[in-house]
């Protein structure tokens, strides 16, 4: 009896699950996106830090996995610590669903703490085929690292950690997103070597790893030559 059941359970659970895929929207587009970074302590706009956006789309059976991206894209700030990131869409959904990283941004600058920043997680997911984010027209502080050289590579780390997530480097980045991050992926590869010529080494369970670098970046012949792509940025 309690094996019926429990088949039923499962019946009525794939059942449902057309229906709720149903329920999101065939395209997605996003507003555009203006924001202004500055020293935390200062308050002086920081000019020159890279930020990236991507919106990610997730999904598989608790519905909260990545499984790809929908938009990746790069950009510095001004003079005036001003970036800005042009509406898009729309365009065909792929696999999956927006949620909160719609957008997530990654900020970074040599000397600074990078900042990730993803719109509010919320129990009830957005069917909303316009997506905005929640740091349009807001002020975001960054803090001067103020640790050992250890700690900034540890903290280095898991921004490198951040981008291979976001890239999917463990199945081979398919869609060739990190073609679009291209400053990003150059700021940690120096950030790498930086640290590797001063003999500052990884602790803790991440003992003889590295921060990553261009040439991690796996090889996929539609997305061309990754060391001819970066020549440039890397001189």
């Amino acid at each position: 009896m309690k094996q019926r059941t429990n088949l039923l359970c499962l019946l009525f659970m794939f059942m449902a699950l057309p229906a709720c895929a149903a329920e999101y929207p065939p395209t997605y587009s996003a507003e555009a996106i203006e924001a202004w970074v500055i020293d935390a302590e200062t308050k002086k706009p920081i000019e020159g830090v890279i930020v990236t956006a991507n919106w990610e789309l997730v999904g598989g059976f608790e519905g909260n996995t990545p499984v790809g991206q929908m938009k990746v894209l790069e950009t510095v700030t001004d003079k005036d610590g001003k970036f800005t990131f042009s509406a898009w869409g729309s365009e065909p959904r792929k696999k999956g669903y927006l949620r909160n990283r719609d957008p997530q941004f990654l900020l970074f600058k040599p000397s600074y703490e990078y900042r990730r920043l993803v719109n509010e997680v919320s129990s009830k997911i957005s069917m909303a085929s316009l997506r905005r984010s929640e740091w349009n027209g807001k002020t975001i502080g960054m803090k001067l690292f103020k640790g050992t050289q250890e700690e900034y590579a540890e903290h280095i780390y898991r921004l490198g950690s951040d981008m291979d997530s976001m890239l999917d480097f463990a199945r081979g980045d398919k869609d060739c997103n990190w073609k679009k991050t291209p400053r990003m992926l150059t700021a940690l590869h120096k950030m790498s070597l930086h640290f590797e010529a001063q003999g500052t080494k990884l602790k803790g369970w991440r003992l003889g790893q590295r921060i990553i670098r261009t040439d991690d970046i796996p090889h996929n012949a539609k997305c061309g030559s990754v060391e001819e792509f970066f020549r440039s940025y890397l001189q």
